[in-house]
Formats: C-alpha cells, sequence, structure tokens
C-alpha cells in the first residue's frame, strides 16, 4: 500500500491511499511513514515527518469463501469451510 495525496483543508489532513487487490485484514509488519519533512494545516498545526509508524488492527476478519464438502457421497453436508481474511482464533 502506498500515499496517492495528501491534503490539507483548516485541521484535518487526509491521506489519500492507493488501493491493493491484497485482501489481509491484518496489519502484521505494516507501518506508515511520513518523509516529507513537515505538514502544516490552515490552522498552524505542524505534523513534523516521523518513520514506521506501526498501525493498530481495527479491522474485522472479512469471510473470503465458503465450501460444503459432502465426504461420504450421501448429498449431505460433513463439513463447511470457512476461509478469512486474516487468523481468527
Amino acid at each position: 500500500m502506498s500515499i496517492d495525496s495528501v491534503s490539507i483543508s483548516t485541521d484535518t489532513i487526509s491521506i489519500q491511499l492507493n488501493e491493493s487487490t491484497n485482501t489481509e485484514t491484518s496489519p502484521s509488519g505494516l507501518s506508515l511513514s511520513l518523509s516529507t519533512p513537515v505538514y502544516t494545516d490552515g490552522n498552524g498545526n505542524t505534523v513534523e515527518s516521523f518513520t514506521s509508524e506501526t498501525l493498530d488492527d481495527k479491522a474485522l476478519p472479512i469471510k473470503l469463501s465458503t465450501q460444503t464438502i459432502d465426504s461420504d457421497d450421501n448429498y449431505k453436508a460433513d463439513q463447511i469451510i470457512l476461509s478469512f481474511s486474516e487468523n481468527i482464533s
């Protein structure tokens, strides 16, 4: 994932991200870095540059697929397999 653009309006800094086809919702190993030295909003609030800010996992797992298994060929489901975007426990 990468930053597409940054816009500043009054007291808000908006960071637009480039879309990704990755469905992984776990932030494992993801970090955010702002390499531009300084961002200043319309009220004079300043955000200094920073590197490797760890992201908190706020995204819930999403179901990617469902599969039913009839292992004994009696036309009844013996198993249902759900695949999610991250490990669940």
